[in-house]
């Protein structure tokens, strides 16, 4: 199977290189963003990977209430969510389960060592983010474990290298009033003077909730519904201060979300679930600027995350407290002016204390090497060399390549080779192992899980057509496989096949946490970015991304999250923007494989579409505006994971500004 993944990779890059066009040269280049997710300070135009940046303020302009929302507009990010308005989310990347997909923020990791459903509790508002940066495809090279599908870094206005702030007092943000006594909230304030900034940014997304349909279940439920209330809440202070060559940066974080989890997790007719979670998150940033452009970097996060989750109110609640600190050193050079390096390691500790996963901890460390080699105006190289020891899996050396070649000024090439891996989280080793018993369908740890591997390669190319009438056509086309090997996920198990079942059901099935010995994905990404200036006061904005994917397990077992991605996905958005009004659509089509619970009458359907739009209207100066937002706008049911219905239509008013 190993021969066959490389030959493919090896046949796809023929067909690229044979396929370019050396002669046509034009006048117009993509874009240049500088990615500030790489130690390198590299370009997007020079990194072989298929990379997406999303400005700040073009979240504001989009029927968003969340990062998770925004993204699942995003062509090449499946976002599996459990309800709306960013309660909780799964995210997905290339066929990837939702523990390999790593969030950073300002480049430091997010990841909650108890369970990878907790990723995305992004612990700063909508309003503070500078940009969010989705590099698609593994990089554990650069930043280590969990990076297999790839990696979103959400950059904040306080500690992004790009500036854009302003001297004096500004302030953006959105307030919204809908359906079901909905408050969606999102603001920021900064005051930026000289060489000092300070940013305070708030997220609330509350509602009483709809009511979802379940079936009575006798002696269980009293009626045949239940409310899908939420609340979540975030609010952060950052501070920033430039002194010659030194800077330094702070920020204090809290995120606190309470909400009905009913069949967030199991598929279990007792499952009457709901949950509350609180992170706390404080980072620091001490940066010098040295002499020839080098620069020394010191990052050190903390976050605490305490979970209380009831199953049921006649079963003991779960308390899970984890910590999490990581210590990162970065030193970056330019040796000539076609070579930079940049020289690093991380040292971090995971803990728990919990009633039903037990008392652990564990400590991690890893050294790296990531080069930048422009060998000449058109080819770039970018070899990453990374080694991590960990208690759960001894030392694991993880190298990436990657290559950016410009046949012309229009068109690029690239290509990425490279290996990754990652650990069982704290869930998947020991979820309900202390509990004295544990009724059907329901998840099972494994203490015993081995640490999966992958090797993943991947070809793309990046176009740009310029047109006539200020219009300009952007194409990226990329395919991809990765070959893995013991892979973890919940496997639907006979509990006497489980070894130490006492506290279990004789002769019936629990989702076991077990390593399939070998998966491969294969896969193919398209997107196309079109901008019409059509006027002085018009412009046009249009985009459309396609996703294909087919995961193959020889050993033919059914699992719960492997499977569970699309095989076709399909999005789009459209903004119109004229002097007194904007207007922004944004779609979202897959079909994925049918399931049935018929236990809770929990459909799957192998297709939805969902579409949502925001409309603002103009009422001072393009800095304030009246909104309205449907979401769901044809109202269809659907969910992303079995049991979990998503919201229907939701009708909002509000204003957004931005003074």
């Amino acid at each position: 199977m190993k021969f066959k993944f490389i030959l493919g990779v090896f046949l796809l890059g023929q067909f690229f290189l044979n396929a370019q066009d050396s002669t046509k040269v034009l006048n117009f280049s993509l874009d240049e963003v500088v990615v500030e997710a790489s130690p390198l300070q590299q370009d997007a135009s020079t990194i072989g990977k298929h990379i997406t940046i999303i400005k700040g303020k073009q979240i504001t302009e989009m029927p968003v209430a969340s990062v998770d929302e925004l993204l699942s507009y995003v062509s090449g990010v499946e976002t599996q969510s459990r309800y709306g308005f960013g309660v909780q989310t799964d995210l997905s990347m290339r066929g990837s389960t939702f523990s390999q997909v790593l969030v950073l923020v300002d480049g430091m990791r997010l990841n909650d060592p108890l369970t990878a459903h907790f990723n995305h509790h992004i612990p700063i508002a909508l309003s503070e983010i500078e940009q969010i940066e989705v590099l698609r495809g593994p990089a554990a090279a650069i930043y280590g474990p969990d990076a297999v599908g790839g990696v979103i870094n959400i950059v904040s206005k306080t500690f992004s290298r790009n500036q854009t702030l302003k001297d004096g007092l500004s302030t953006s943000g959105k307030m919204m009033r809908g359906d079901h006594n909905l408050l969606s909230t999102q603001a920021g304030i900064f005051y930026k003077k000289q060489n000092f900034r300070i940013g305070v940014g708030i997220l609330n997304n509350e509602a009483e909730g709809e009511l979802l349909e379940n079936p009575n279940y006798p002696n269980i439920a009293e009626d045949s519904t239940y409310n899908a209330y939420f609340k979540v809440k975030t609010a952060s202070l950052s501070l920033g201060y430039q002194l010659k060559r030194f800077a330094l940066k702070l920020r204090t974080a809290y995120d606190f979300r309470d909400f009905n989890a009913k069949y967030f997790y199991t598929r279990s007719t007792y499952d009457e679930s709901v949950e509350q979670v609180e992170k706390s998150w404080n980072q620091m940033r001490l940066e010098y600027q040295g002499v020839e452009g080098s620069r020394t970097t010191l990052d050190f996060i903390y976050q605490k995350t305490q979970d209380d989750f009831i199953f049921n109110p006649l079963f003991t609640p779960n308390g899970h407290t984890t910590q999490f600190g990581q210590l990162q050193l970065n030193h970056y050079r330019n040796i000539n002016p076609n070579l930079r390096i940049n020289i690093g390691t991380q040292l971090d500790r995971r803990t728990i204390v919990s009633n039903d996963r037990g008392e652990h901890q564990d400590n991690h460390a890893g050294l790296y090497l990531l080069t930048a080699w422009q060998m000449n105006e058109k080819t770039h190289f970018n070899l990453n060399l990374r080694g991590d020891f960990d208690a759960n899996y001894g030392f694991q050396f993880t190298p990436m390549l990657n290559v950016a070649h410009w046949v012309n000024t229009a068109c690029k090439l690239r290509a990425s080779v490279g290996r990754s891996i990652r650990a069982a989280d704290y869930t998947e080793r020991y979820i309900s192992t202390n509990l004295p018993s544990l009724s059907p369908n329901r998840n099972l740890g494994n203490p015993a899980l081995k640490t999966e591997k992958a090797l993943n390669g991947e070809m793309g190319l990046d176009y740009f057509v310029p047109l006539q009438n200020k219009q300009n056509l952007t194409l990226k086309a990329t395919a991809f496989g990765r070959q893995s090997n013991n892979l973890i996920d919940y496997v639907l198990t006979n509990s006497n096949d489980i070894d130490n079942n006492t506290a279990l059901v004789a002769d019936t099935t629990y989702f076991f946490t077990q390593n399939l010995k070998e998966v491969t994905t294969f896969g193919t990404e398209v997107e196309l970015l079109y901008n019409y200036t059509i006027s002085k006061d018009w412009k046009l904005r249009f985009d459309v991304g396609y996703t294909f994917l087919r995961s193959q397990n020889d050993e033919d077992i059914l699992s719960k999250y492997i499977s569970n991605h699309a095989k076709h996905r399909i999005t789009s958005n459209i903004g119109l923007q004229q002097k007194y009004f904007s207007w922004s659509i944004n779609a979202l089509w897959k079909q994925r494989n049918e399931d049935l619970a018929e236990a809770i009458g929990a459909v799957l359907d192998p297709t939805y579409l969902v579409v949502n739009t925001q409309l603002d209207v103009n009422l001072y100066q393009q800095k304030a505006f009246a909104t309205l937002q449907i979401n769901n706008v044809f109202d269809i049911q659907y969910a992303n994971i079995l049991g979990a219905n998503m919201p229907r239509r939701w009708w909002m008013v509000g204003i957004r500004w931005d003074l």
